[in-house]
């Protein structure tokens, strides 16, 4: 009896021995595989080390595409069964939210972020220094994305040697010609090619001409919604400007009402009461502005490439009516602000959540590799792209990839897809190495902005409007009201 009773026992053992061997490596979900044994859904097929194990993990992601746009919710949902079927343990719930200054903060605040969100380079100081985002610095090191992603982007995102996001897309600011009216005005070669203007007194003498031909404003900045601000940087630093400045104990300093400032503002103002080249309506968003370009009632504006996308949805214009150059120079050189998108990661996510984050976000696209299966679905995305009416070929410079082999491969698929003349953009294309990238200030540049926006108001109502003066007080305001009070603190 207990030679049978000790016989059942060691059968059972084995069955449960046995049973638990083929619960391991199922496709449910419920395995406890770490990450590491399995394809991290990296483009190379290679393994991605992580210690997130596959338990199942629901994230939410913004950024998803608006309704009318057919071509873009498609691919998302082949990239969303592409996601179910490499990772079936990731849940993905879309979430149509773009980032927005003003609703930021309540947002956060009251813990609505997305897992992974999309933002500006003005924004993660703000969104570093009041904890709104999460620390991502061990996987950056387990993706490799540390490394292969350029330093100098990097930079913007990094505080106290952590790293808080991941840079998605880079562009430096540069000027757009309407080429029916550079036409009209005689500024465009025997191959309807414009002439590119490369210093700010050439942007003056085209302006001038063109108001003089057309009879329509020549050139303009907004003066509303901190976007007068934000453009008048690239013109005051080729004069030699500065803006803010950190001394040796780590203190800002407000320094925008320097001689060099003076004198580009009043190269503003007088854009108005001396050569009146810009709209009769000073008062003017970026959107306006676009829609004034797009009518052929502005000849030149300061813009990034990817702001040609809306004034084709929204405003209906050609993209053959187009072209773009670098950012001009004044005695100082030329000089370009760097702009673009990152993503960053709710604070409260689990390192779970941020894992299967980025892995969608390698799904959709974002990788440095070039294998077939990283430029095939960098081509589909730039297909929806084409499919939807946005521009394929000009690319932001500097590139995010410091892997000069993927820069390369991306620049040639772009090349194949592309469906307008690249000729129009050469010069912006040509531009890495003859002009200075500047990040935009770190401390509270949109309220800088918004500064200068009424400065430039200012000088454009009203003739004898002081540059000196009013940006002496905007200096005063903004030092008492930010710089101080964040020199206290830090």
């Amino acid at each position: 009896m207990q030679k049978r009773l000790l016989t059942i026992l060691l059968c059972l053992v084995l069955l449960v021995g046995i049973l638990a061997g083929c619960g391991k490596g199922e496709s449910d979900g419920t395995d406890n595989t770490k990450a590491s044994d399995k394809p991290s859904g990296s483009a190379d097929g290679d393994e991605t080390p992580s210690e997130v194990e596959n338990k199942p993990v629901t994230i939410t992601v913004a950024m998803w595409p608006e309704e009318n746009d057919a071509p873009g919710l498609e691919l998302k949902e082949k990239q969303l069964a592409e996601m179910k079927e490499k990772y079936p343990w990731i849940t993905v719930k879309p979430e149509r939210w773009p980032y927005d200054v003003k609703s930021f903060l309540p947002k956060a605040e009251s813990g609505q972020l997305s897992t992974v969100y999309q933002t500006y380079f003005t924004e993660p100081q703000k969104i570093m220094g009041g904890g709104y985002a999460a620390d991502l610095t061990d996987l950056m090191v387990e993706y490799g994305y540390d490394k292969a992603i350029s330093k100098e982007l990097l930079d913007l995102v990094t505080k106290d040697g952590r790293i808080y996001g991941i840079p998605s897309d880079a562009y430096t600011m540069g000027v757009h010609y309407n080429i029916n009216m550079m036409k009209e005005a005689g500024l465009v070669d025997d191959n309807g090619k414009p002439q590119v203007a490369k210093t700010w007194d050439d942007v003056l003498e085209f302006a001038k001409k063109i108001k003089e031909a057309t009879g329509q404003a020549g050139f303009s900045l907004p003066s509303m919604n901190n976007q007068g601000g934000w453009q008048f940087l690239n013109i005051a630093w080729g004069f030699g400007a500065e803006f803010e400045k950190q001394d040796a104990d780590g203190k800002w300093t407000a320094v925008f009402n320097s001689p060099e400032a003076v004198e580009a503002m009043q190269w503003v103002k007088d854009l108005k009461w001396v050569h009146d080249v810009i709209p009769a309506n000073t008062l003017l968003s970026v959107n306006e502005q676009d829609q004034f370009f797009a009518s052929d009632q502005l000849g030149m504006k300061l813009r990034d490439y990817g702001a040609i996308n809306g004034m084709i949805k929204n405003f209906g214009m050609s993209k053959d009516n187009i072209s773009m150059s670098m950012m001009p120079g004044g005695e100082a050189g030329a000089f370009a602000q760097l702009g673009g998108g990152l993503y960053m990661f709710n604070p409260e996510a689990t390192k779970e959540e941020i894992d299967a984050a980025i892995k969608w976000l390698e799904v959709t696209g974002f990788s440095d590799k070039t294998t077939p299966e990283a430029l095939d679905t960098l081509k589909k995305n730039l297909t929806a792209d084409a499919e939807a009416g946005r521009i394929v070929g000009p690319y932001g410079v500097p590139p995010i990839w410091a892997n000069s082999e993927r820069f390369e491969a991306e620049k040639k698929i772009r090349n194949e897809l592309a469906n307008v003349d690249l000729p129009l953009f050469e010069d912006y294309l040509n531009s890495g190495d003859k002009i200075t990238i500047n990040p935009e200030p770190p401390i509270n540049c949109q309220e800088m902005y918004k500064l200068i926006d009424n400065i430039i108001q200012a000088v454009w109502t009203d003739k004898n409007a002081d540059p000196e003066a009013l940006l002496d007080k905007a200096v005063e305001d903004f030092q008492r009201d930010y710089l101080d009070p964040y020199n206290a603190q830090n």
